[in-house]
């Protein structure tokens, strides 16, 4: 299967108490090929943490043993195939497996080969893939819905004809939930479409009682608290029933709004749920505000304050110590961090060297339609300081492929700096700066401090930039 980004985990923790081997022989495979396993850290953070990585030998063959210690789920990647894995603590695995027929020829042996096997055959069966196609092929809402709940069905029905008593309690609970809830997201995703001459996404006209289903959500199942499936769907019920909210003034400025948005969201997340659910839904919703609403340390201190009064899994409690710790770094004064990426010639270009000038950076990717849809949005704050050479525009490439990159670049011709960040410097990037998703904009100081750690290509920006230049 192609690489697809899935919400599937649950949260791991870490320690060398056990080991997974995981062997195995490709029929086909790409010479010079490397396998990677990896998997994220929790359903919280959504890091992706590598595990193993183990070159193919001439014979097509590859092992690798690394430490292992809680049941969960894990991902396996060999060039541009990739395949789902539920790892188990002992677990020796082995597959064979033609490359050139990857999901198809996918079959495990050993221990551990039971629960893979479907994994394997659910990856084969390609839900996922086939709901999404849905979403754009079908205009009417009712064969939409018809569509999704026959793959729900079949899905079902795949899950029934795997079940064995072979199966641990782990590996059901973590199948069970991500099988229930696996197209909670895909039925909520049909709202939004996209609007090829306005070139923006757009929320469609929805018929009335369309999402009931998610009325029918259990808000309190204990047995998914942290399943990544169960927490998106939680995530589409508060979108579509966000709860009451307050008439707010017009005589209120944006920051008090947002101030009150965030206290009344975040009391009734408190009072919607309970228990471990509460937990991992507090955790989250918190966190995204340390993340997104630098520009109000008394609020942050407030919300992180009622948080650890209130949430009792400590786990969660030093996940927002460490963001809250990071959010603070990025409030507006702070020094911006340093960083050194290249630039089309693969030559070195540090922030360092544009002290002096007020930046603003837009970490984006070729592959993310987000980003490219707000490409003109950019591009129309740039041109307002076309010429003033104390202002810089860069376009940091993030996660990407360098040669697309290239190409993109040479069909599109940005304006601006463009420069590329590699795997690692990517990575780096997302925690200096304390984002997870892209786009994501940055504006700082002549004086290398951050004016506006998450900016928007918008009149805020630009009147923050003229400020900056003394207009």
């Amino acid at each position: 299967m192609k690489p697809l980004i899935t919400l599937l985990s649950f949260g791991l923790t870490w320690s060398a108490t056990a080991q997974v081997t995981i062997s195995g022989t490709f029929v086909n495979a790409p010479i010079g090929s490397e396998v990677a396993i990896t998997h994220y850290n929790n359903t919280i953070e959504w890091d992706e943490v590598s595990i193993a990585k183990a070159k193919v030998d001439e014979q097509g063959r590859f092992s690798a043993t690394f430490p292992w210690d809680k049941a969960g789920p894990a991902q396996m990647q060999l060039a541009d195939q990739y395949t789902k894995l539920f790892l188990t603590p002992g677990d020796s695995l082995h597959f064979t497996c033609d490359y050139a027929n990857f999901d198809s020829t996918l079959h495990y042996t050993g221990r551990g080969s039971v629960p893979n096997n479907y994994m394997a055959a659910d990856v084969l069966a390609a839900f996922d893939q086939k709901a999404v196609q849905s979403i754009a092929q079908f205009d009417n809402a009712d064969h939409f819905v018809y569509v999704m709940d026959s793959l729900e069905q079949m899905n079902r029905e795949l899950l029934q004809s795997y079940d064995t008593p072979e199966w641990s309690a782990e590996f059901r609970q973590y199948i069970t939930a991500s099988t229930k809830y696996r197209f909670v997201n895909h039925r909520w995703m049909y709202r939004i479409g996209y609007d090829n001459e306005e070139k923006k996404f757009v929320h469609k006209e929805m018929p009335k009682g369309y999402f009931a289903f998610l009325g029918k959500l259990n808000l309190d199942d204990e047995g998914a608290f942290d399943n990544g499936m169960y927490s998106t769907s939680l995530t589409r019920y508060l979108t579509e029933f966000p709860g009451p909210t307050a008439d707010l003034p017009d005589s209120l400025s944006a920051a008090k709004r947002t101030e009150l948005w965030v206290k009344q969201n975040y009391e009734y997340r408190k009072s919607l749920f309970k228990g471990k659910v509460r937990d991992h839904q507090l955790t989250v919703f918190v966190k995204n505000q340390l993340e997104q609403v630098n520009d109000n340390p008394a609020l942050l201190e407030w919300l992180i304050k009622d948080y650890k009064a209130t949430c009792t899994t400590p786990a969660y409690v030093a996940i927002m110590d460490r963001t809250y710790a990071a959010a603070k770094r990025m409030m507006p004064g702070q020094p911006a961090p340093g960083f050194t990426v290249v630039d089309t010639l693969n030559k070195p270009v540090s922030l360092a060297s544009l002290s002096g000038q007020v930046v603003f950076i837009d970490f984006w990717a070729t592959w993310c339609a987000p980003c490219r849809v707000a490409m003109p949005r950019v591009k129309a704050l740039e041109e307002k300081f076309m010429g003033r050479k104390e202002v810089t525009f860069l376009k940091v490439n993030v996660n990407d492929d360098r040669q697309r990159w290239k190409d993109f670049l040479l069909k599109e011709r940005p304006a601006g700096r463009n420069l590329f960040a590699d795997e690692q410097q990517s990575a780096e990037l997302r925690k200096a700066y304390n984002f997870d998703g892209i786009p994501h904009y940055v504006l700082i100081g002549k004086d290398g401090k951050l004016i506006d750690a998450n900016a928007a290509p918008d009149e805020d920006a630009e009147t923050k930039i003229r400020k900056a230049l003394g207009l």
